[in-house]
């Protein structure tokens, strides 16, 4: 019992009590955990520990708890610190940092105007369904950093927190260090595992017919052993936590090691302070194994590291527990109740595996199927054999405690085995030739290079093979960027001109169909830089040697700016553990840092030494290339109008720019009303192409000063929005071209651009309305279903939504006839007597003219085509499974990922294509917000046919009956 603990002794080899600590003080209970720090303002060891201290009823009531409550023997943590001899000097108390809104007469309340959600540096002191009680928080687990001087404790109910310990105390004042302790310096600097517990993320939930839960934004589900990873440790500085995975409305309970770093941005940038992790934003995880049973989740892009079994019972202890970061990098878990002890490597595999033979009736040589606990070990730890502790001791093994010689059965460790060695190559001769001739197209300039590439393979004339290639300017891909953030024109999504396509070529290599370059499906894996460029050198894929690692801009050109964490297109480069991606680049100014990509989108030079191998903290992996992207001399030609003209890219720079600061929204107006050269079509450039302005041969600023001679080392503007935070949009600072994001607040430089020509897509993007999320009563409020549609309207419901987007208008005929006819060209439709269906399910999509008078859609054997006067309006006759179809098609046409697996006909709702509205999503933006009260229609109870047509309505405009439209 957690509450009736007394204190604790340090023994030695001989079982000998060195030490002893009694806690004295009747409302005190030492409990769980305890640890010897070096206190640096004395000088000398201490030791910090747990212990629940009582609360009365009274102070529980005067501090604010629901009065409608019973605070009998209520207790809530402290942590107290006493020196060797025993005396207390210092002391921080859960209670001392409490928050609450039911009682504005009480000095803890919120305050007019506020939340609980604007205090995260306090506890909610009436959390819904956790009211105050006995061993409330049960904190079963504290560390202490010494460089950083904080302390970490950890709740069972999910969360873990962060407090100031150096910067709260007073030397030689205990009292003083107390009362600093209790005032606000000692709040949370960091907690992390439910923002729900301070109304900043959503709580678990389940379907009120129990078919279906969602963990909400919570990441842990009772812990244990919190603890900072050690310094020479890879890892150093993450925290290391057991999530037990209780509390979390899983179908299935399953347990994590997880290793989370609190300074992650949600650019995926380690910032060095602390980061809300609502702030960092999270990802949709889904389980792999499907047994499981298991809801996508969301998890925090905090979390840069977790292991759990592919079965759930595979490693699962509902408490107690720990893990333990190895030197080789590995991680020891320890899972209480069942005895079980693991090793795991950074990639998961299981290395090591123990069951503790100690019973509660004996030591057994074989354990059967028992109840939890019965050979439980609440932790576990590993230490060297050159540990300074066991020095001395001997360590010759002696005979097993189960009376029987062990097997080992352990898999053979895997290598760092390099590709095998590239054949010898052919002899080469490569000419490049510039042509002479330039022409000149809708006001660009055109400059064609041809390649010839002549193999001499052998002297046999006849043998002699060459081949003659042509390569067109390099092409900028487009960030991938569609969704609107603003009603001000100008941001990313605004234009479209060379949206991110790609080809699987089904052999371990992916084509990017904008710049021509092969690409590594999955990346090599972690390795320092030096390895990294032997790797490359010797990668033979897919029939290929000639593999390199890529450069800065090419790395950066295949990142998808409507994702995050990872900023990739998964279809294509599946996610791995990667945090950051090599390229073959090192900054001008210090050889020791190499340009790196990160997974958040971003773009940095970072020390070789940070790297896992090197002894650092940070994952990077290896992403190779092959082709080549053309270079072009000179690149940059003066228009002498003010402009200046990337050869490279086609883009028409301006030359000199303004060097007044401006907010976000201010910098896309005024680059849209920019008339320089008589040119109207000014825009502020996407990140990807401001980002193409660096010369990372340079530095303050990293720029061709001959050609942007008033550029400055500073922050520029972007029009590309930091996908999952809209609040914020990519920057370029040019003292280097490092690659981030500023709040769109922020006052910083721009730069405009313009052209090249947008290259149509062949679609049209559907106008969409951004809708913010809330909460509503979903259902029928006036009873207007009838009894046939009452089991789809009712009982009323509250339901939550996040923000999302649906179309202005519906889809028009010729819209769903573009779509046909790329269709019919892929050979993914058939039509017969003019029923069009899918050539793979035999699924039928829509009817034409036909088949159904009523559509306006005709198709003469060859070609789809719209009746006159009828392209702008609605299409008709269009099944379901049509409707689905075309939202995939639509997605693949816009760089985004489809929702849709057309052979089972289950939406992913995770990802980022089109999809159709859901009728959550449907009620709620039809309603425009008008819930005080619930109105039939948007604008009250009472039609308007000013304001919306309907059969028969007596508009103007009907035209005939259903489903004719005008």
């Amino acid at each position: 019992d957690p509450s009736r603990g007394s204190g604790f002794v340090e023994v030695d080899w001989d079982d000998n009590v060195v030490w002893r600590y009694t806690e004295t003080r009747s409302d005190y209970a030492p409990h769980h955990d305890f640890k010897r720090i070096l206190n640096k303002k004395l000088g000398a060891y201490t030791t910090i520990y747990s212990a629940n201290k009582s609360i009365t009823h009274e102070q529980a009531i005067a501090a604010g708890c629901d009065p409608s409550g019973n605070y009998k023997d209520a207790q809530m943590d402290a942590i107290v610190e006493v020196d060797m001899d025993g005396n207390i000097v210092w002391e921080w108390w859960f209670f001392d940092h409490v928050i609450q809104d039911i009682d504005p007469t009480k000095a803890n309340y919120v305050g007019e105007g506020k939340t609980i959600a604007d205090y995260p540096g306090r506890i909610n002191l009436n959390l819904p369904g956790r009211p105050v009680k006995r061993d409330w928080l049960h904190c079963n687990s504290l560390d202490y950093h010494p460089e950083l001087g904080n302390i970490v404790t950890n709740s069972v109910q999910g969360e873990f927190y962060v407090i100031d310990h150096d910067g709260t105390f007073v030397a030689g004042d205990p009292q003083a260090s107390i009362a600093l302790a209790a005032s606000d310096a000692g709040d949370f600097l960091y907690r992390f595992g439910d923002p729900a517990r301070y109304e900043q993320g959503d709580a678990p939930s389940i379907l009120e017919d129990w078919t279906q839960c969602t963990v909400g934004h919570k990441q842990i589900g009772g812990s244990h052993d919190i603890h900072w990873i050690d310094e020479g440790l890879p890892g150093a500085g993450n925290f290391l936590v057991f999530n037990n995975g209780q509390y979390l409305f899983d179908r299935t309970c399953q347990s994590y090691a997880m290793e989370i770093n609190g300074f992650l941005n949600a650019a995926g940038q380690d910032t060095g302070y602390y980061v809300n992790p609502p702030d960092a934003g999270y990802t949709q995880w889904k389980p792999e194994n499907k047994d499981t049973h298991k809801q996508n989740r969301n998890v925090s892009n905090q979390i840069v590291w977790q292991y759990g079994s592919k079965s759930n019972q595979g490693l699962f202890s509902h408490i107690g527990s720990s893990c333990q970061r190895l030197p080789n990098g590995n991680t020891l878990i320890c899972a209480m109740t069942e005895g079980h002890l693991l090793e795991v490597t950074e990639n998961g595999q299981l290395v090591w595996e123990y069951i503790n033979p100690i019973n509660t009736d004996g030591i057994k040589e074989i354990n059967v199927d028992q109840y939890p606990m019965n050979n439980a070990m609440f932790r576990a730890y590993r230490y060297a054999a050159e540990h300074p502790a066991l020095a001395g001791r001997d360590l010759s093994p002696g005979e097993t405690i189960t009376g029987k010689a062990p097997f080992y059965n352990s898999p053979s460790p895997g290598t760092n085995a390099l590709a095998p060695l590239k054949p010898a190559k052919p002899k080469e001769l490569s000419m490049k030739v510039r042509a002479a001739d330039r022409g000149t197209s809708a006001g660009f300039q055109d400059i064609l290079a041809v390649h010839y590439a002549l193999f001499l393979g052998t002297q046999d004339p006849d043998a002699f093979q060459y081949s003659v290639e042509s390569l067109g300017k390099s092409r900028l891909p487009d960030t991938g960027q569609v969704a609107d953030y603003t009603d001000t024109f100008g941001e990313d999504s605004d234009y479209t001109i060379n949206p991110p396509s790609y080809t699987d070529q089904g052999d371990g290599t992916v084509t990017d169909n904008v710049t021509g370059l092969i690409w590594q499906r999955l990346d090599g894996g972690s390795m320092d830089w030096e390895d990294a460029i032997a790797y490359a050198d010797l990668l033979s894929l897919a029939g290929y040697q000639d593999w390199r690692l890529p450069t800065s801009d090419e790395l950066f050109g295949i990142l998808d700016h409507s994702r995050h964490n990872p900023a990739l297109n998964t279809t294509y480069f599946p996610q791995s553990e990667a945090q950051y991606w090599w390229t073959c680049e090192t900054r001008a100014d210090d050889s020791s840092r190499v340009w790196v990509v990160n997974e958040g989108g971003g773009i940095g030079a970072h020390r070789i030494s940070e790297s896992a191998q090197a002894g650092g903290d940070k994952r990077i992996h290896i992403r190779c290339v092959k082709g080549q992207t053309v270079q072009l001399s000179p690149r940059w030609m003066d228009n002498n109008d003010g402009t200046v003209t990337d050869h490279a890219t086609n883009l028409i720079w301006e030359q000199t720019g303004s060097s007044a600061k401006m907010t976000w929204e201010h910098a896309l107006v005024q680059a849209e009303e920019m008339t320089l050269a008589g040119w109207e079509d000014w825009r502020l450039p996407n990140i990807k192409e401001l980002r193409s302005l660096t010369d990372i041969t340079q530095t303050n600023p990293a720029v061709d000063l001959a050609v942007f001679p008033d550029f400055q080392s500073d922050d520029y503007w972007s029009s590309t929005t930091l996908a999952g935070n809209p609040e914020r949009a990519w920057t370029t600072n040019f003292s280097f071209g490092t690659v981030s994001y500023q709040p769109k607040t922020a006052d910083l430089l721009i730069r405009c651009v313009r052209g090249p020509e947008a290259t149509p897509t062949d679609v049209n993007v559907p106008v969409m309305q951004h809708i913010t999320g809330g909460t509503f009563a979903m259902g029928d409020h006036h009873d207007l279903g009838g009894a046939e549609h009452r089991n789809d309207e009712v009982p009323i419901h509250l339901v939550s939504l996040k923000d999302f987007y649906i179309g202005v208008y519906e889809i028009t005929n010729q819209e769903y006839c573009d779509f046909l006819n790329d269709a019919i060209v892929q050979e993914q439709i058939a039509i017969d007597s003019g029923c069009v269906t899918d050539t793979r399910t035999g699924e039928l999509l829509c009817d034409t003219y036909q088949s159904d008078g009523y559509s306006r859609i005709h198709f003469d054997g060859h070609d789809f085509s719209v009746a006159a006067d009828k392209e702008k309006h609605p299409v008709v006759g269009i099944r379901w499974f049509g409707a689905i179809f075309y939202c995939n098609w639509l997605s693949s046409k816009c760089g985004l990922t489809p929702c849709y697996a057309l052979d089972v006909q289950i939406c992913d709702f995770s990802q980022n294509g089109y999809h159709l509205p859901t009728e959550t999503e449907w009620e709620y933006a039809g309603r425009g917000g008008l819930h005080d009260p619930y109105a039939i229609y948007p604008w009250g109870d009472d039609p308007d046919n000013s304001k919306a047509n309907w059969p028969n309505s007596g508009d103007p405009y009907e035209a005939g009956p259903m489903p004719y439209t005008t």
